[in-house]
């Protein structure tokens, strides 16, 4: 779905929250994917459409963040922009550093996704490993389907991840 589409179908369920995925279309009449080089006009179009549908877009992933400084802090801006309060983001270990002075400076936070195995943040104790030393802005986006993929249990998972579980990917597998 566009992110029009996603955003009229989360309203029609009741729901007053979402979360959009960088390269998601914007609208049918609006072809470009939604993230940072959105225009200030294109941004205000997405803050229009969230307003008259009573949704409010809460996070944002999963997206890279970028490596140089300068590229990280356009996302970030884009994110408070937005009214985003949480990226979803497989980084690399030797970004946090950089990700946990942005997640402080802009007050947004950064959820650690779990895609399934081979993928580095698969297990939970990789994901709390890069939370070590870490701001609370920095923690976990708990994909329970994914984990059911990595032959987790998600319960376990989640009770591990306790007080650093920031977003939640639900799937039934």
């Amino acid at each position: 779905f566009t992110l029009f589409e996603a955003i009229e179908k989360t309203r029609s369920l009741g729901l007053g929250w979402i979360q959009a995925y960088p390269g998601q279309k914007v609208s049918k009449e609006l072809q470009l994917g939604f993230g940072p080089d959105l225009t200030a006009e294109q941004k205000a179009q997405v803050k229009t459409k969230l307003t008259e549908e009573g949704v409010n877009l809460v996070s944002f992933g999963v997206t890279a963040v970028p490596k140089e400084e300068a590229a990280a802090r356009k996302l970030f801006a884009c994110a408070v922009e937005m009214g985003i309060e949480t990226i979803v983001s497989e980084p690399a270990m030797e970004q946090f550093d950089l990700i946990d002075k942005l997640c402080q400076e802009y007050k947004i936070k950064l959820a650690i996704h779990n895609h399934p195995k081979p993928s580095f943040y698969w297990h939970p104790d990789t994901v709390l490993k890069a939370c070590e030393g870490r701001s609370q802005w920095i923690g976990a986006c708990a994909d329970t389907g994914h984990w059911v993929r990595s032959g987790l249990e998600p319960v376990d998972c989640l009770k591990k991840l306790e007080g650093r579980i920031l977003d939640v990917h639900i799937k039934e597998i």
